[in-house]
């Protein structure tokens, strides 16, 4: 236990590192171009030490090893849109468009998202979480206005997205749980006791990343339910096989929409999806829940 949790306090805290580093000292531009053949040979210098990508004790990549048809296949697929800029996807870009709503479409699906839900393509579980806490925060600011600072409880093993989220959003307190259970999974008991009038989201794993534990989901539902709180569940990993492992007869601990109480999930495609780096899905139910993600302007000149 006291193994895993140091495991997992360097997750939690592995994020945060970069921000101490020493600040980096003015670049000037070479004064001479160079030939492809020599930045070539450069970056492989640079990258000699590097650890491979993917590999069987790799689990800290981007993404993650299919089989080599199908990274070929998703490196093509990226590769004939590199160039393409997806904000004006509306405009100019159609097919851009269209593969995001089949994407999302198709994520929303398996997870077993009512009529009418939605969702946004981003570039990570960081911008997943920060949309997912950015929509449960503008819900919370118009149906309980009488609240002055916001809080949001996230067990111990959960992604530390959440604590910079409520930094960017403002008036917003992150309560990490201090443990988890004996099970590794969240401790349902604690986050029961630290519930208040101000908490107006609880956070779910479906699996945690340092644990590979599935929260209970559903006790977090309940409690969601009589408190009237938005339940996230970051589902980074399960996502893309929990789905399929019900359909090949194994047990899964309820964790999506099924669960009425769920409103908000994301998911790495970019992980178990074996897509590229990005994307990743942060999905969110149908209305009359307000401010949903997608936003569009249609009288912008340029950005």
């Amino acid at each position: 236990m006291e193994r895993l949790q140091r495991i997992a306090r360097h997750a939690v805290g592995s994020e945060a590192t970069a921000a101490s580093a020493a600040p980096l000292p003015p670049l000037s531009l070479p004064s001479a171009g160079s030939d492809w053949e020599s930045v070539a040979a450069a970056m492989d210098a640079a990258s000699a030490e590097d650890s491979d990508w993917h590999g069987p004790r790799m689990f800290k990549g981007g993404s993650y090893f299919g089989r080599q048809d199908v990274v070929e296949v998703a490196n093509t697929a990226y590769a004939k849109y590199i160039n393409y800029n997806a904000l004006y996807g509306g405009t100019i870009f159609p097919s851009l468009q269209g593969f995001d709503r089949d994407v999302v479409g198709m994520v929303l699906r398996l997870l077993e998202a009512p009529a009418g839900a939605g969702g946004s393509l981003t570039t990570g579980g960081t911008e997943s979480i920060l949309l997912s806490v950015k929509t449960a925060v503008h819900w919370a600011r118009e149906t309980k206005p009488h609240l002055d600072e916001l809080e949001i409880i996230v067990p111990y093993a959960c992604h530390p997205g959440f604590d910079k989220a409520a930094d960017m959003l403002g008036g917003v307190k992150v309560v990490r749980l201090g443990q988890s259970d004996a099970e590794y999974a969240a401790d349902i008991t604690a986050m029961r006791a630290a519930i208040t009038p101000a908490t107006v989201m609880l956070v779910g794993s479906a699996p945690s990343y340092p644990y590979g534990i599935t929260d209970d989901i559903e006790a977090m539902e309940a409690m969601a339910r009589q408190h009237d709180i938005w339940l996230h569940v970051d589902a980074c990993n399960g996502g893309m096989v929990f789905p399929f492992a019900r359909q090949l007869g194994r047990a899964i601990r309820p964790y999506d929409f099924a669960l009425e109480g769920v409103r908000s999930i994301s998911v790495d495609i970019h992980k178990l999806g074996i897509a590229t780096t990005p994307p990743l899905p942060s999905t969110t139910p149908p209305p009359p829940l307000p401010h949903p993600q997608p936003q569009s302007y249609t009288h912008v000149l340029n950005c």
